[in-house]
């Protein structure tokens, strides 16, 4: 098996992969694959790259894993059309929960270190649907939640994708199948104080594993 250790840079909301030796892959402008997912990240790690007002933006990192060696797991086997190399990427890891808690009284219904999965909403994109659907399947991402227009976020997602959007208490084990690397976290409701507040980020995949983010961040003033 061919892997490689992927860092995700994000620069105006795009995302480059680099090998060990730190060269970026070609983009040839196209090629025949029969998969459309390009990439697996299998994450490792948890990184935030961003923060506004109403949330945190993350990317996972991990290996890198070729698309053709989990084609078949996702049935992503008759996309047969050309593609830019390293153009899709996913995790490769299916996460059944998210859980993020705060070291601090959040509000006055969220005391320090309750669970604030009813008020936080993950936003991401995922190209699970078109898959499914033999290819097929498209949406149109000026129907996008507010939260993506509003940051633009959706530019950096591919045209095949869709919005993942729900409260992180409504996180099953297959809602978040095939995400892209990169998801945001957005409160619904501001910090009772304009502080600095320290959060926990714990995501559980279905094999068991955990991975854990500590970060801060203030929120609304």
């Amino acid at each position: 098996m061919n892997r490689h250790l992927l860092f995700l840079t994000v620069a105006a909301l795009g995302i480059i992969g680099c090998s060990e030796t730190d060269d970026a892959p070609e983009i040839d402008g196209g090629r025949y694959s029969t998969c459309f997912i390009q990439d697996y990240v299998e994450a490792e790690k948890i990184t935030a790259f961003a923060d506004n007002e109403s949330g945190m933006g993350f990317v996972a990192e991990g290996t890198l894993i070729d698309g053709t060696l989990l084609a078949s797991t996702y049935g992503d086997t008759g996309f047969n059309s050309d593609i830019a190399p390293h153009s899709t990427q996913v995790i490769a890891n299916q996460f059944i929960s998210m859980e993020l808690v705060c070291d601090s009284d959040y509000d006055d219904q969220h005391k320090a270190g309750s669970s604030l999965a009813d008020i936080v909403f993950l936003a991401g994109a995922s190209p699970r649907d078109f898959i499914r659907s033999g290819y097929l399947s498209s949406f149109d991402w000026n129907l996008a939640p507010e939260f993506y227009a509003g940051n633009r976020s959706f530019a950096s997602y591919h045209a095949k994708y869709a919005p993942v959007y729900l409260r992180l208490s409504e996180i099953d084990g297959d809602s978040l199948m095939l995400l892209d690397p990169r998801f945001f976290l957005v409160f619904t409701t501001p910090p009772t104080s304009g502080a600095a507040h320290r959060f926990t980020l714990t995501i559980t995949d279905n094999k068991g594993k955990e991975i854990r983010l500590a970060f801060d961040w203030t929120g609304k003033s």
